[in-house]
């Protein structure tokens, strides 16, 4: 059994048929590290031979593009850069070889760093990659691999990208999510009208999420049986 962590509803629901299946557990962290560390830790302790890290991330590297996967190689810590979990070398292979020839061409491996913040300028996102070295960040997978090394488990990160790494995430978007990974629309929306000329960057955001959800979408659908 997979033990997944997602900071989204919308992330989890992509692994439904898989949850059906009785294949995978998900727990969802409404984007937050300590969350996201109990939720991986509720996992490892119910049973999972294998913890993933599954979801968005946002891109640090600007060969990287929204809808991009990450099959991230190791996670960093963005606090201790020098702190490194490397991701099962079985399975990474397992699922390369899987995907199909487009999407393969679209799928990046190396370093994924974990933040405890969301990452939200592209001034930010160049620091973060020159101290380390990371294609790009997210805010769960450094939880997923705190607790994979706690119990000797295996771990995988498979991400998207739903922002470029010369992208500012738009001040009406943070603290959109609510615990429960859902998204606090009514308050997206009081920010916005307050400050309407987000609007744009809004709405690049959300077409970089939907290219990311596919991708994350087409990544299961030819790579399934991989992961588990």
């Amino acid at each position: 059994m997979i033990g997944a962590v997602c900071g989204l509803k919308s992330e989890a629901a992509l692994l439904t048929p898989l949850a059906d299946a009785g294949a995978v557990i998900v727990e969802i962290s409404g984007a937050d590290s300590r969350r996201a560390e109990a939720g991986a830790e509720r996992l490892a302790s119910g049973g999972a031979h294998c913890l993933l890290s599954f979801g968005l991330c946002g891109a640090l590297s600007p060969d990287l593009h929204a809808g991009d996967l990450v099959l991230a190689d190791d996670v960093c810590l963005e606090r201790d850069p020098g702190k490194r979990w490397f991701c099962d070398e079985e399975r990474l292979a397992g699922l390369r070889a899987q995907l199909p020839t487009a999407l393969s061409k679209r799928c990046h491996g190396g370093r994924l760093v974990g933040s405890d913040r969301i990452v939200a300028t592209a001034q930010e996102k160049r620091r973060l990659r020159k101290d380390c070295a990371a294609l790009a960040v997210d805010m769960e997978s450094h939880a997923v691999a705190l607790v994979a090394q706690r119990h000797g488990l295996p771990f995988l990160v498979l991400r998207a990208c739903s922002d470029e790494a010369d992208q500012d995430v738009p001040e009406a978007a943070l603290s959109a999510t609510r615990p429960d990974g859902s998204v606090r629309i009514t308050s997206v929306l009081g920010r916005l009208s307050r400050h309407p000329g987000q609007l744009s960057d809004l709405m690049t955001l959300a077409k970089g999420s939907k290219r990311a959800h596919a991708s994350l979408q087409r990544a299961l659908k030819f790579g399934a049986a991989a992961l588990v």
